[in-house]
């Protein structure tokens, strides 16, 4: 993540995972994984084609996370992905 960025990522990290404190954080099969809380539905077959990411390093994997999350943020424009966590930030 570009520096700039770094402070709204805190805010966001801390918002969707408790900073990775959170039990259902680094879960294989609940509806959001890792400490960005990224979709499998929409992500995971993109990540494992596009990038030889697995979805076990997706979510446990705390830099292929941050790494996925900033890819995401990136295709998108803005923090829009993190609706609830990213208020003001996009």
């Amino acid at each position: 993540w570009p520096e700039h960025l770094w402070y709204a990522v805190e805010v966001i990290d801390r918002c969707e995972s408790q900073a990775g404190h959170h039990p259902d954080t680094y879960l294989l099969d609940g509806l959001h994984g890792g400490r960005m809380q990224i979709d499998p539905r929409t992500w995971r077959t993109f990540f494992e084609n596009e990038y030889g990411y697995s979805w076990f390093s997706i979510v446990n994997d705390d830099v292929i996370n941050s790494r996925a999350a900033y890819v995401i943020y990136q295709r998108q424009g803005s923090f829009r992905p993190w609706p609830y966590c990213a208020r003001g930030y996009y």
